[in-house]
């Protein structure tokens, strides 16, 4: 490292970003809040737009920068607030300029205020910088970048990670320093701020241009793609299309990469150069064509990564010295750190920075062990594929908790022929501009047309690929997120591996310098000097794969069993979804709906259960038909080939079934998935537990719906949970009614051993599921009054327009002394108990307090 003294600046400083980072404040969301606005209000506000790109559905999205809100709809909130609390506050974005927020006359019906009737504050007194992203459906009117804008409309937030294993989508655009997006329902320039950006403009023009090329050229799926591909626009991508790249380990190939970088910035330098141009000339159009480029495209980690190393090897070549890959990456990643320091926490850091450490440490090896014994360009890439995947699989799986069993092969010929892939889409997007000549335009957009057609061939290719070894057995290998020691172990043994392949011969060649310094250099070969050292090679090979090979089991290693049951309760917005695991390794799902969450299962369920390592469930449990109960069970089992595998499905009686329910039965008997319909006072038994099934009877039910949902008794040691599913009116009544008579069993049984029994109910219920999400007609007080839990779990979504839970219901709680849990504050809810004492927690919080934080432990 003491020749790279700029490398271990950059080293330097990424240790300091680091510790910022952890010194860094959590994001001021309250003070958010108060400015923008609450959630799904109306208001007014102006920005000056940096940036626009045109949707597949035609809609206009703009990302505003000094943005000024009107806050007529929130004077009252604003005079509470104290502006010395405001002053010298930190800013959380250090990009954007200029925030101003403008209080107008509340008897204004003007659009477009006028800025003499405003009063202003600064933004140093408001200690904040943010973007806004400004979604266009209804006017439709392009406005160009520069453009001051006002817009009316609706104000959302980006979802939080409200489960384990959930994308975080509030701090992936936190890092991109956008605070909300804004739905426009009117939105007008303001002519006294036009202040229009040409070269952005031109930019983004020419990018919407290029896009609507594409598809005219291409199939539309294909078109999306390599939108994609050469444009970094996955918003018209096909989802399937992009879960198969992700399932079968390329994805990346989806991302804007260095190899895009060669292909264009240094494949333009050497044609420069082999016409005939200096260093100097060539290298300025190449790194000025690239830089356009990446503002094209966006400016995000692995562009500026890429941009980065391209520069600093034309400058070495400029200058004459010799390129170092390894003071390249460091640079530009303290640079990329040195702009947001939040990007250590993202996963497109990781993957880009890990792939070319991969590369880098392959050309290591290349060099000082396999010398020039792997021929070819193509017997190259496939290595360096492979070398890619190994170093990149503890990121993988810490982000995304599965990877391809056969990723590796497909990478190793997926990776060689991606140069054919971009080649062809740039040489193919040329000639469809060449269509609009005069004279041969027909037949330049016809050439255009059959190099895309290859290009359109080899993208199915990749697909087919996939499906292909999505089928296979070992396709998918759900790990569950690792360990951080695991990770840290991995690299140490693959980093050992590499020290044993390299290192030697580094010493060898000291060793040399030195004898030729003292005179002592050997002028010929000795005789059998080279099969000994072939010989040195092969066991250095032998020990790199040993290490390799012990990292991989030490990253796969299997988590022993933890002790006890755990219970978690999803956050799955307006419906139910309640995953238990048993400590003999049994996971079970009771219910797994919801109203208001779209695609339930790809984006809350199974990512919570993958990021355990569960690719199976043993059992699932339905209440009830209801498709706040069942709308993400039903995906699951479309989704079995990509998703969670369903063993049993446990349903009701037939009596009680519904049309969603039998359905349901008729879905999963289609899938192969075996139906168990569970009747009153059947058990199933686990590992140190059992499940109880209370109602409904055959002998006596309710009518199909709520009130005949499926009552179950969750027993683990001395912890009782009471499951209720949405019962309610005669079903609650019923229930209440064999509650109590089992209670008083219990009191006789033990009158004599005891002579006072405290809160003697059924099964001695510490926890209740409140049933149907907390509704008025559900959980009466003579129900309570028999149950006596301790304490409540209820799952509703964030002001759902039923209104639960009801205030009546709460109040019911409360006088009954149960302590009340809910996913609306808290996100998911986990318990864990040994069977005597039993701990209450929020995993994933939405209120800006330490909620997450609070624990409630009780036993009996």
């Amino acid at each position: 490292m003491s020749k790279r003294p700029l490398c271990v600046l950059a080293a330097g400083f990424l240790l300091i970003q680091v510790f910022r980072l952890w010194q860094m404040e959590p994001e001021p969301e309250q003070a958010l809040l108060r400015q923008l606005g609450e959630e799904g209000s109306t208001i007014l506000c102006s920005g000056t737009v940096q940036r626009w790109e045109e949707r597949g559905d035609g809609t206009l999205c703009y990302e505003l920068i000094s943005v000024s809100k009107d806050l007529t709809d929130l004077k009252d909130s604003m005079e509470s607030i104290d502006s010395e609390d405001l002053v010298d506050s930190p800013a959380s974005i250090s990009d954007v300029a200029n925030l101003d927020v403008i209080l107008n006359d509340s008897n204004s019906n003007d659009f477009i205020s006028k800025a003499s009737d405003q009063k202003q504050i600064s933004n140093k007194q408001l200690g904040l910088n943010w973007k806004l992203l400004v979604y266009d459906k209804e006017s439709r009117e392009h406005f160009p970048v520069g453009s001051r804008v006002q817009i009316q409309g609706t104000l959302r937030y980006f979802d939080r990670a409200v489960n384990p294993g959930m994308f975080d989508s509030r701090a992936f655009y936190r890092r991109k320093g956008i605070a909300a997006m804004f739905f426009a329902e009117k939105i007008e320039k303001v002519p006294e701020r036009m202040q229009t950006s040409e070269l952005s403009e031109t930019l983004c023009r020419f990018r919407t241009a290029w896009k609507k090329m594409l598809y005219r050229g291409m199939d539309e799926k294909h078109a999306a793609t390599v939108a994609a591909i050469l444009l970094g626009e996955k918003s018209g991508m096909d989802p399937d299309v992009k879960e198969e790249f992700q399932l079968g380990g390329i994805g990346h190939i989806l991302a804007i990469s260095s190899l895009h970088m060669s292909l264009l910035g240094i494949g333009l330098y050497q044609f420069l150069r082999k016409r005939g141009l200096p260093f100097w000339s060539a290298g300025l159009v190449g790194s000025s064509f690239l830089g356009l480029y990446v503002l094209m495209v966006g400016i995000g980690v692995s562009t500026t990564r890429a941009l980065v190393m391209y520069l600093v090897k034309i400058g070495a070549e400029i200058t004459g010295r010799t390129y170092d890959g390894w003071t390249a990456l460091f640079l530009a990643a303290a640079i990329v750190t040195g702009i947001q320091p939040l990007y250590f926490t993202d996963s497109g850091f990781w993957l880009s920075f890990g792939a070319i450490s991969g590369i880098l440490l392959w050309q290591e090896i290349g060099k000082n062990l396999l010398e020039n014994r792997v021929n070819g360009i193509t017997m190259w890439a496939g290595f360096t594929g492979v070398a890619v995947q190994i170093f990149l699989l503890p990121i993988q799986l810490f982000y995304q908790y599965e990877v391809s069993g056969y990723s590796i092969l497909l990478n190793a010929v997926v990776i060689p022929l991606m140069p054919v892939l971009l080649g062809s889409a740039l040489l193919g997007s040329l000639f469809l501009a060449g269509g609009s000549l005069p004279v041969t335009g027909k037949m330049v957009w016809g050439a255009g047309r059959g190099i895309l057609k290859g290009t359109e061939v080899l993208l199915e290719c990749y697909r087919r690929l996939c499906q292909i070894t999505l089928k296979m057995p070992g396709a998918r290998i759900v790990t569950g997120k690792p360990q951080i020691w695991k990770m840290a172990g991995y690299y140490l043994l693959v980093f050992l591996g590499v020290w044993i392949a390299i290192k030697r011969k580094g010493r060898r060649k000291q060793r040399r310098k030195r004898e030729k310094r003292r005179g002592k250099t050997k002028l010929h070969r000795v005789p059998g000097k080279e099969k000994k050292s072939d010989g040195g090679r092969k066991k250095k090979i032998a020990g790199m794969t040993l290490a390799i090979m012990l990292a991989f089991l030490l990253l796969l290693l299997p988590e022993s069993k933890k002790k006890g049951l755990e219970m978690v309760m999803l956050d799955v917005g307006q419906g139910d979804g309640i995953a238990i695991h048993f400590p003999d390794g049994k996971n079970l799902l009771v219910d797994g709906g919801s109203l208001d969450v779209e695609d339930l299962a790809k984006y809350r369920l199974e990512p919570y259960l993958k990021s355990r390592g569960i690719s199976r469930l043993d059992y699932v449990f339905v209440t009830h038909g209801d498709q706040d109960h069942i709308s993400g069970i039903v995906q699951m089992m479309e989704r079995v080939d990509r998703g969670v595998k369903i063993e049993n499905l446990v349903v009701p009686i037939r009596d009680v079934w519904e049309e969603q329910l039998e359905e349901l039965v008729s879905l999963a008997k289609t899938k192969k998935i075996r139906v168990v319909e569970m009747k009153e006072e059947q058990i199933l038994a686990f590992s140190g537990g059992t499940i109880r099934c209370l109602q409904p009877g055959e002998m006596e039910y309710p009518e199909p719906g709520n009130a005949a949902s499926m009552v179950l008794q969750l027993s683990y040691g001395k912890f009782d949970l009471l499951l209720t599913g949405d019962v309610e009116g005669e079903g609650e009544r019923m229930l209440t009614e064999k509650l109590a008579s089992e209670k008083e069993k219990r009191v006789k049984q033990k009158e004599g051993q005891r002579e006072n029994e405290e809160r003697s109910g059924i099964g001695e219920i510490e926890v209740l599921k409140v049933a149907h999400h907390g509704s008025k007609n559900s959980t009466s007080e003579e129900f309570l009054s028999v149950v006596q839990p301790e304490c409540a779990l209820l799952s509703a979504g964030k002001k759902n327009r039923y209104g639960h839970p009801h205030e009546e219901t709460i109040n019911r709680l409360a006088e009954e002394g149960v302590t009340k849990f809910c996913t609306v504050e808290m996100g998911a809810i986990r318990i864990r108990t040994d069977g005597e004492k039993y701990q209450i927690c929020g995993l994933c919080g939405q209120k800006e307090t330490d909620i997450i934080g609070i624990k409630y432990t009780g036993h009996r």
